[in-house]
């Protein structure tokens, strides 16, 4: 809960739940996270021996908007204060990247994972298509990167997965064994 002006910020609870990886939705998780950062940023100011106690990212999501999980990747990787992420439920599509960015990464036992390569719907024309295979194409790399670079999956893997054309669920457990959480809670 935030009380009064964003100097006189208090928090009852640092657990944020990210759903639907939409505009209107991941703005609403980014103004808090940006707020907390404010005020843990304005308490290690005030006195050096502050240590800010993590944020905890609870998400469950069946994926949505790839440049809104961008956008949150990157303010999760600038955060002062560290953020946990937690996969409850379903970590699919876009959240899966956006769990791998958290300074440490847990799942509940229940929670399925899924990977698969992006997708559009665009209608129009063909150079409309065009252009937009070239940034989906884009795009893929860099969602790749983001899964690889904090797992032992290799690009090898996804490759193969992507081959198939179909989505790629996996287990808690399964998740833990590929790197991408520590831990199951």
């Amino acid at each position: 809960m935030i009380v009064g002006s964003w100097q006189n910020i208090e928090f009852t609870s640092r657990i944020i739940y990210v759903n639907n990886i939409e505009s209107a939705d991941i703005k609403e998780v980014m103004d808090m996270i940006s707020k907390i950062n404010y005020y843990d940023q304005l308490n290690i100011d005030n006195d050096k021996k502050y240590k800010p106690e993590p944020i905890k990212l609870m998400i469950n999501t069946f994926g949505g908007e790839v440049y809104e999980a961008f956008a949150l990747i990157d303010l999760i990787n600038k955060s002062i204060t560290p953020i946990h992420t937690y996969g409850i439920g379903s970590v699919m599509s876009s959240g899966l990247p956006i769990l791998l960015a958290g300074k440490r990464r847990f799942a509940y036992k229940l929670c399925t994972f899924m990977y698969h390569e992006v997708d559009t719907t665009y209608e129009g024309k063909t150079r409309g298509h065009t252009e937009e295979v070239s940034e989906m194409k884009r795009i893929m790399v860099i969602f790749d990167k983001l899964i690889t670079s904090k797992s032992k999956l290799q690009q090898k893997q996804l490759d193969q997965i992507k081959t198939t054309k179909k989505d790629w669920y996996f287990t808690s457990k399964e998740a833990k064994a590929l790197g991408i959480i520590e831990a199951i809670v």
